[in-house]
């Protein structure tokens, strides 16, 4: 009788005690929800290992002005100083219990999917590397294609250039004085439209962004003093005849999505998104009705794909189509009808890793987020791809079916086959990620696709930005390497 009581007065304890932690685990989501959910999604703490948990908390810690993570720091940088709000967003006891709950619940190492990877499609593409005249290791911010014109553009932020190349890949011109470009945008009568983030790429507060036009008659500056701008675009979107400039300013602590009308005299700004993180927008009339919307990617935190229905005279509303964790690192998307039934589908990336949990994550890599109708969009693919960085959708090899290139900036060159530049062949079995061994010719940050040579099928370049945080070997490769490598496509030849 003792015993049979014993056993159940301990069976009671367990069940309590897992009810208690049942409940303690529910306070903790509600609390990372109400603080960490209020400017970003709210991350699950599986999302970092325990050892960079510890490190990124501390931070986040600033970001909500705990004084006790404050006194601990014996030198905090610019941009987290003017980060900190000028009063506690978190109590510290509550501060202190969300801690233990990212670092206690965090496994110790993150696991990784198995991704399949073969060698192969150098029958596909010939790799050119070119621009071998620059003074410094070239370091490219942004690359175009002029198909009509088989030119390709390559901005060096190092040496403050603009190449030209012609369709082999020989320099037929260069265009000095020019910083950090983050944009190329190809306008009428052989303008080009240049947006710069400012003196280089790296982070800073300060606005010297500007927007600059180069033309046969003319070079004009546009609008200066911009919060480093990362793409602007030349469109109509109200009743008038004359196209606006619509601006993604990604900025640090300030930015926006804006739409920048021409008046006598110069611009007036219309605030779409008074956010910073914009890095991409895509015009296109979403629910046709036969205005011009907008769809952006932002980073910066509150990671997310927004639509902005064009409501008439510059006016617009806004819905969020996917939003991810700020560990995600978005850095690409674009819209495509992938499985060809009629509704555009999102191709993202995520992979930008120079935040401050610097570790290679199980999540970054390619996603096909497929159109499900009435704006909503369900995952459907995803490879996993260290550091992704972009994704074009194309028929290269002239099947009539889409294929994928995608490049990767923040790549594990450890790695057995490191995947710095894949190319997914679709087929009847669905895609099939080959890489191209040509990890020695750089690392790459941008890429852009199109008919280089005018022979039907569309061709990759890519830019080599060696620096940052980069394998040792291999940063003497990339610097011999030139900045530019093109893939000419061979699938129009042998047809």
């Amino acid at each position: 009788m003792t015993y049979k009581i014993f056993t159940a007065f301990a069976l009671l304890l367990l069940i309590q005690n897992a009810c208690s932690k049942k409940e303690d685990t529910q306070a903790d989501l509600a609390l990372a929800e109400k603080h960490c959910g209020s400017c970003h999604l709210s991350p699950t703490p599986n999302m970092l290992d325990k050892n960079n948990w510890e490190k990124v908390l501390p931070k986040m810690g600033l970001l909500m002005g705990v004084n006790s993570e404050i006194k601990k720091q014996t030198k905090i940088d610019l941009i987290l100083q003017n980060s900190i709000p000028s009063k506690p967003l978190v109590s510290e006891d509550d501060w202190e219990r969300l801690k233990s709950y990212y670092v206690s619940k965090a496994p110790y190492s993150l696991n990784f999917p198995l991704s399949s990877i073969t060698t192969g499609d150098g029958k596909l593409f010939k790799g050119v590397t070119r621009m071998p005249y620059s003074q410094k290791m070239p370091n490219i911010t942004c690359i175009k294609i002029d198909t009509a014109k088989h030119m390709v553009y390559a901005a060096d932020e190092i040496n403050q250039e603009v190449w030209v190349l012609d369709k082999d890949g020989n320099a037929v011109r260069q265009i000095p004085n020019h910083v950090a470009i983050s944009d190329i945008q190809l306008l009428k009568n052989n303008a080009v439209l240049f947006t710069y983030m400012g003196t280089s790429i790296d982070p800073s507060l300060k606005h010297h962004g500007y927007i600059k036009t180069i033309s046969p008659d003319k070079n004009e500056i546009l609008l200066t003093s911009l919060y480093r701008p990362t793409q602007t675009l030349s469109v109509n979107l109200d009743e008038n005849s004359d196209e606006e400039l619509v601006i993604n300013e990604f900025g640090v602590l300030k930015g926006s999505l804006s739409v920048w009308k021409k008046q006598k005299g110069g611009f007036e700004k219309y605030i779409i998104e008074n956010s910073p993180g914009a890095i991409k927008t895509i015009p296109i009339d979403f629910d046709k009705d036969g205005k011009l919307d907008l769809i952006t990617l932002f980073g910066q935190g509150d990671e997310r794909i927004v639509w902005y229905k064009n409501k008439g005279n510059l006016q617009f509303t806004a819905t969020t189509l996917l939003r991810f964790p700020p560990v995600y690192g978005s850095s690409s998307f674009d819209l495509v009808d992938m499985n060809k039934d009629g509704l555009l589908d999102i191709l993202y990336t995520a992979g930008d890793n120079s935040d401050y949990s610097v570790e290679l994550k199980p999540y970054h890599g390619l996603y096909i987020f497929s159109n499900q109708g009435k704006n909503a969009f369900k995952q459907t693919y995803f490879y996993q791809m260290n550091g992704a960085y972009k994704a074009v959708a194309k028929d290269f090899d002239l099947d009539g079916d889409l294929d994928l290139a995608t490049i990767a900036f923040f790549v594990d060159y450890f790695e057995k086959t490191p995947k710095d530049f894949v190319f997914f062949e679709n087929n009847t079995q669905g895609f099939t990620p080959k890489v191209l061994n040509i990890k020695n010719y750089g690392r790459w940050l941008v890429m852009d696709t199109g008919d280089i040579d005018g022979d039907g099928d569309e061709d990759i370049v890519l830019g080599n930005h060696p620096v940052g945080i980069t394998p040792g070997t291999l940063l003497k490769e990339w610097i011999k390497s030139k900045g530019v490598l093109l893939l000419v496509n061979q699938s129009a030849k042998k047809k």
